[in-house]
């Protein structure tokens, strides 16, 4: 395959030059300038200078296309790990809401409503024994708390 690359690749450039010195020659008979040998450079080398300007921007446009797809691929592997963790996190709220939903109907609890209002207290007595359960809150009727009110 490359041999083969290699081979078009001269006939490529073999048959620019030979274009180019067929129009070198046009040009000149065509001037009909005295010195023949004035502008042939140029004349010449146009042909080569706008394919190599072609080729080069054409590698410059492929160069900014790689780096292009480069960045979207770095986003894709982030957007990629995102995704993971996010659906970990969900896996383990989707955990948390099973065993909210078991640990309600172990303790025979209601599912709670809207018109519930849960305030947090800490627990700053128990009885002696462990016959009675009962218990000393930090928070009372001061704080709004009416005597026989549910505590969880």
């Amino acid at each position: 395959m490359k041999r083969w690359m290699q081979h078009t690749w001269v006939k490529i450039i073999a048959v620019a030059l030979s274009l180019s010195l067929i129009a070198a020659a046009v040009a000149l008979v065509l001037t009909g300038t005295t010195e023949p040998l004035r502008g042939v450079g140029e004349t010449v080398s146009r042909p080569f200078s706008r394919f190599f300007s072609l080729v080069t921007d054409k590698i410059r446009q492929g160069g900014d296309y790689l780096k292009g797809v480069q960045a979207l691929q770095e986003e894709n592997r982030a957007l990629e790990q995102e995704v993971a963790q996010l659906r970990r996190a969900a896996r383990a709220g989707d955990l948390a809401t099973e065993e909210n939903a078991r640990l309600r109907s172990l303790l025979e609890l209601q599912e709670t409503g809207q018109d519930l209002t849960f305030t947090a207290a800490w627990v700053v007595a128990r009885a002696p024994d462990n016959w009675k359960g009962e218990v000393t809150l930090d928070q009372g009727t001061d704080q709004g708390i009416q005597a026989g009110q549910c505590v969880v």
